[in-house]
């Protein structure tokens, strides 16, 4: 029997999109006075936390992100984009 399984992983030197990262970031983000839709601070921050910063600056967050070529945050983007689809259809309803 075939191994259907589907695994999914982040691109290269950036840390599983999980609970514990997403919060991070999150937290992050608060800090710097900027929403959670602020994709450049969100990815740059996203590739800080993978890196091990646990309190890069506002300007490290974004700095990172502008260093990264097109492909990569597009990469990134994607990963996310999959991940979060996974999480709203594994949500169960109740009444």
């Amino acid at each position: 029997m075939k191994n259907d399984a589907f695994t999914d992983a982040p691109p290269e030197g950036f840390l599983a999109f999980n609970q514990k990262v997403t919060l991070g970031i999150a937290s992050l983000l608060k800090g710097y006075g900027v929403e959670l839709e602020d994709i450049p601070h969100f990815v740059g921050a996203y590739w800080c936390i993978s890196q091990g910063k646990r309190g890069p600056s506002k300007d490290e967050a974004l700095d990172s992100y502008w260093d990264m070529d097109d492909a990569l945050v597009d990469s990134v983007l994607s990963y996310i984009n999959r991940v979060q689809a996974r999480r709203e259809e594994a949500q169960i309803e109740t009444e």
